[in-house]
């Protein structure tokens, strides 16, 4: 055999090898090389940050090998994602191709999904819209000019017998054609239609809450404690907001007694913060956990009923911490809200003789009624 036919023999497999990989190139349902834009409203939740990593774990594990930040000369695709501060949380997103300028436009709202689901939603919707986007432009930037369409470039097949128009017959006149049906508003593009299970699969549907379509909510009720080693009882109330997972709170609670001996009074105003730690849905009912702390001033006075007995007012340090449940009826703009709270105070002990007559400290149980709005 000739010594070029052996070469050729020998380079055969490494053709046949550059070949196959050229051909997978062409096919990628992914761009190699996409840049991110995104920009999310201060108030939403979770924070640009969490949707961000979401986004670039998905397309990442979905074969994009390099996402840039910023819009560069060496990128393939242009993703820019702006999610609005309105109460259905729609997020704006824009595909373009770098090469030709082909761009598509989508919009996907997040405010039925769950704060948890909400990045990852979001990323598995981007991923669709880049892979169908890509693969619509043939996986190669320069397999269209710009402002055409791919499936404007196909051969138009040549139409059927029955598709055929009729020919009208002699001496009479052509029927009238009837327009085609207009588009009913309701209908959607087969990329919209792609869009919506993807994101209906990862992430729990429910209705939403005041407490996930606002930035703030405000929040009443009144209050009842129970010193559990002193079987004192204070009654009150608290106002406050909710910021995001953060609860503010200032609440009063006081309680009286008066016998032979005289007239005492105790209580307790203090300001208190928590996080939410636990947040879930049981059908119409929205439960929600909170470790808290309370810092402020507790207070003792007293009036004896013997002239010859002295009772100096004492004013001191309050504080506590406590772990909180609450239910909320979440359908309403103003939403009916129960709590219960367990936890151990720091405070007075109000005592007549050998006689306990209620407490500002000591472990405690209490329960509110209110509202939120």
């Amino acid at each position: 055999m000739a010594p070029r036919a052996l070469k050729a023999l020998r380079l055969a497999p490494f053709l046949l090898a550059f070949v196959s990989l050229e051909r997978r190139a062409l096919a990628a349902p992914f761009p190699d090389t996409l840049s991110l834009q995104l920009s999310a409203c201060p108030a939403s939740e979770p924070t640009a940050s969490a949707f961000a990593d979401a986004i670039r774990s998905e397309l990442e594990a979905d074969g994009v090998r390099h996402i840039l930040d910023a819009p560069g000369a060496n990128s393939d695709v242009t993703l820019t994602v702006r999610i609005e501060c309105d109460a259905a949380l729609t997020a704006q997103v824009r595909f373009k191709v770098s090469g030709t300028g082909r761009e598509r436009s989508e919009r996907i709202s997040l405010a039925d999904a769950v704060p948890s689901a909400r990045a990852r939603a979001l990323a598995l919707a981007l991923t669709e819209l880049v892979r169908s986007s890509w693969q619509a432009s043939d996986g190669s930037p320069s397999s269209s000019a710009p402002g055409t369409d791919p499936e404007s470039q196909r051969p138009a097949s040549p139409p059927t017998p029955e598709a055929q128009p009729e020919k009208p017959a002699p001496n009479q006149p052509p029927k009238e054609k009837k327009p085609p049906p207009a588009p009913s508003a309701t209908e959607t593009t087969a990329s919209e239609r792609e869009l919506v299970p993807r994101v209906d699969e990862a992430a729990a549907l429910r209705p939403a809450s005041p407490r996930h379509t606002r930035a703030f909510s405000f929040a009443a009720s009144a209050h009842l404690r129970w010193f559990i080693d002193y079987r004192s009882l204070l009654f009150g109330g608290e106002l406050g907001a909710d910021f995001r997972a953060f609860r503010l709170r200032t609440e009063l609670l006081v309680a009286s007694t008066n016998d032979e001996l005289g007239a005492a009074t105790w209580g307790s105003a203090a300001l208190c913060l928590g996080y939410r730690v636990l947040d879930a849905q049981l059908g119409p009912v929205e439960l929600a956990a909170y470790p808290m702390a309370a810092l402020g001033l507790t207070w003792l006075r007293g009036d004896s009923s013997s002239a010859s007995t002295r009772v100096d007012p004492a004013t001191g340090f309050y504080g506590d911490l406590r772990v909180l449940l609450e239910a909320q009826l979440s359908r309403w703009p103003l939403a009916p809200a129960l709590s219960l709270e367990l936890g151990r105070a720091t405070g007075f002990e109000a005592r007549a003789a050998n006689r306990i007559l209620g407490s500002t400290g000591g472990f405690f149980f209490g329960t509110s009624v209110g509202a939120r709005y």
